[in-house]
């Protein structure tokens, strides 16, 4: 059986990604995407940073 934990990620807003240690033009720059234009932007070199930042926030 596997157990996954859960953990809170911030709002994907400029505030809520800068306290995951996204720095701030970053999510400023990300927050700028919307529809289609943010998945393209999270596939890209800097969004997949942003990602792995995300994801690592809460971990032990």
């Amino acid at each position: 059986m596997t157990t996954t934990a859960t953990v809170a990620i911030p709002a994907l807003t400029p505030t809520g990604l800068n306290m995951a240690g996204v720095k701030l033009d970053d999510a400023l720059w990300l927050h700028g995407h919307t529809g289609a234009a943010f998945t393209k932007a999270l596939a890209t070199e800097r969004g997949n940073r942003i990602l792995q930042l995300v994801r690592s926030y809460g971990s032990p």
